[in-house]
């Protein structure tokens, strides 16, 4: 639960950054909103980390967790065998491939929108920062979005190994 509501974090955070822009979602047009909504900036830029799965969030888990998964398949079957190597180098050049991709698409938008300098003309700058003055709910929606779940998930408790290890062997 937790590990969905930091990645739908992202798309709550662009929510509020459209409608506290009057709709601007372009990035060239954008720039330098760290500065102007700081809980919203940092909430999507930790959901922008996590979900392109660098460590020690919760993408990079999913993916480090997808590796060791092909590892031991690919040792299954029989070890050394031509599909095994085949289905390893390829599963792991996809995994290679997805986490550069998401990498680069969200290291671009949070360098652009967030982190850059502003690119919109100073009244509308100006506009945006008194917008998110009165918009406070924008403000503080992924604070709520993130601590809500981990308030919940922490609460609900583990149960006890010997429990886990009975029922699952």
């Amino acid at each position: 639960m937790l590990n969905h509501a930091v990645f739908k974090r992202l798309y709550l955070g662009t929510g509020s950054i459209e409608r506290q822009t009057d709709r601007v979602v372009d990035t060239d047009r954008l720039g330098g909103l760290l500065s102007i909504w700081p809980w919203t900036g940092l909430t999507f830029l930790i959901g922008a980390v996590a979900i392109a799965g660098f460590p020690p969030f919760n993408g990079f888990v999913s993916e480090w967790l997808t590796l060791q998964a092909l590892l031991k398949g690919t040792q299954e079957p029989a070890p050394g065998s031509l599909m095994g190597d085949l289905a390893l180098v390829a599963g792991t050049m996809g995994l290679f491939v997805a986490f550069a991709l998401t990498a680069f698409c969200f290291v671009k938008i949070a360098g652009l929108a967030l982190l850059g300098m502003p690119r919109a003309k100073p009244e509308v700058v100006a506009a945006w920062r008194q917008k998110g003055r009165a918009d406070l709910h924008a403000e503080h929606d992924g604070v709520a979005c993130c601590a809500l779940p981990a308030a919940w998930a922490v609460s609900w408790g583990h149960p006890p190994a010997e429990n886990v290890s009975a029922t699952t062997g």
